[in-house]
């Protein structure tokens, strides 16, 4: 049975979408609601595992670069889908991987220096299911916008996290990749454990943080929402043009950002060029959607497809190993594992 939220916890997630980290009694004092009501209404979505604090990275900002593949896997081995999610959930590459139905089974994102990390990628996981064949789409993506707290309150301007390509890029060591890789999949975690797993003061690390903040390597700490759990259904288009990409930039941007149920827009450069996401309330709404993007662009289109998600394995986390030497993989993979 899917979970219904109550107006409080409505109330609350519109102030903590886009900073997680925000304390109880600033969101109280801002919604005129008492302590204990936002602890429990937080302590509840948390128990359900409706919402999960994570950390938005820029790769960008580290000179990787996001390869989003969408793909299926042709075969008839025993355990196949097992296998698929079990090297996807443990690779270090990987920062997003989820099942999907539509045209393609999976959809992975990976943060790497280069093409040559991808093949490699696959190519492992090839090695473990050898009588199966994979086919892939792919594209790089450029630029990737949420939109925060639309549906909590229909009402409010969405909060825009842009996620693109920086001035100058940043190099980071080994401790603040450990940091990166820690918090982005333990987000609420208390500083003095950060600081244990670290291993460093909390001064320092609060330092480290901003510092990564300053730069743009962290843009926020939002909340992942389970769409699915709370009787929503979150589904993708992929945008093929037949026009020059560049004009068409502004006004796909606009649909989706003035889109009451718009969630990401996503500049690509590959197999297809814009990637746009929607959250509804109800599958019936999904035609509709589809038709308004077909009609209002439908001059410009040269291919759409449709993808819904069933299962996010892997969300918003930023790999460990991403873009790191090869003669120090073995000692932060190490470090990890302790």
């Amino acid at each position: 049975m899917n979970y219904k939220l109550t107006p409080n916890d409505r109330k609350t997630l519109s102030v903590l979408q886009h900073d997680s980290r925000l304390p109880v009694s600033a969101v109280a004092s801002s919604l005129s609601l008492r302590h204990h009501t936002i602890r429990a209404s937080l302590q509840k979505l948390r128990s359900k595992n409706l919402i999960t604090p994570y950390v938005l990275c820029n790769p960008h900002a580290l000179g990787l670069t996001d390869y989003c593949i969408f793909f299926n896997c042709v075969g008839d081995e025993r355990g196949t889908r097992r296998l698929i999610i079990d090297h996807c959930k443990k690779s270090h590459k990987v920062a997003y991987f989820a099942e999907l139905t539509g045209a393609y089974q999976y959809s992975v994102s990976l943060f790497c220096k280069n093409i040559f990390e991808v093949t490699e990628f696959f190519d492992a996981l090839n090695s473990k299911i050898p009588k199966c064949s994979f086919e892939l789409n792919f594209a790089i993506r450029l630029q990737f916008c949420q939109f925060l707290g639309r549906w909590w309150n229909p009402n409010a301007k969405p909060i825009l996290l842009d996620r693109k390509q920086v001035e100058s890029e940043s190099t980071i060591d080994e401790t603040d990749r450990l940091l990166l890789a820690f918090i982005s999949q333990n987000a609420d975690r208390p500083m003095r454990e950060v600081s244990k797993v670290v291993g460093l003061a909390e001064t320092s690390i609060r330092y480290r943080l901003t510092s990564l903040e300053r730069r743009k390597i962290i843009l926020a700490y939002p909340y992942l929402v389970d769409q699915h759990s709370l009787g929503r259904t979150s589904f993708r288009i992929l945008i093929a043009t037949k026009g020059n990409v560049q004009s068409l930039h502004k006004s796909i941007f606009n649909f989706i950002h003035q889109h009451p149920s718009g969630a990401t827009f996503v500049r690509c450069a590959g197999s297809w060029d814009f990637e746009l996401n929607f959250e509804v309330e109800a599958v019936s709404e999904v035609g509709p959607i589809i038709g308004d993007v077909t009609d209002t662009f439908s001059n410009s289109i040269r291919a759409l497809t449709t993808l819904h998600e069933i299962a996010i394995h892997r969300a918003h986390h930023f790999p460990l190993l991403a873009g790191v030497p090869r003669d120090q993989e073995r000692n932060l993979a190490l470090r990890w594992a302790k």
